[in-house]
């Protein structure tokens, strides 16, 4: 498996969940203008008003910047020949993977970037369990923290 280093690999699907995100933060930007607006000039010192002022003028852009930075410079897995030629069997990025953790099975999608808010079950490439499994093959076993972990399924995400 060829992955090109210091380049952010996403999929479609967090393509879709960054403009989503995106979108959620430029409206709560806009409501947070709204409600700043709604301030009197007396209150505009109090310690909350600084946070809010703070959140629009701060923290929202900071998110949206970073966003916008992913959505300029990434690779599309589902373009790349690791993906197009996936062998159903070797653990990459976009693909759906059960793992047996001694016992109990657990199902995660491997993502290019961390999905927080996405869904509890998807893992970016930087989740200590990713670095463990990525390039695996189903039937293999690894150990992750102490515990006796096999790849019993590997699908790519369509």
């Amino acid at each position: 498996m060829s992955i090109r280093t210091k380049e952010v690999y996403l999929t479609s699907k967090d393509i879709l969940f960054l403009e989503e995100k995106k979108k959620l933060l430029k409206e709560e930007q806009r409501k947070l203008l709204v409600e700043r607006n709604s301030i009197s000039k007396e209150d505009i010192k109090e310690e909350n008003c600084i946070m809010l002022l703070k959140k629009i003028n701060y923290d929202i852009p900071n998110e949206i910047s970073k966003i916008d930075g992913k959505l300029r410079n990434f690779v599309k897995v589902e373009d790349e020949d690791f993906y197009k030629n996936h062998d159903g069997l070797t653990v990459i990025i976009g693909t759906s993977v059960v793992l047996d953790f001694g016992g109990t099975t657990e199902k995660y999608e491997i993502h290019g970037m961390n999905q927080r808010g996405y869904n509890d079950f998807a893992l970016g490439v930087e989740a200590p369990i990713v670095i463990k499994i990525l390039g695996k093959k189903v039937g293999e076993v690894i150990f992750f923290n102490g515990e006796r972990v096999e790849i019993l399924e590997v699908t790519r995400i369509d």
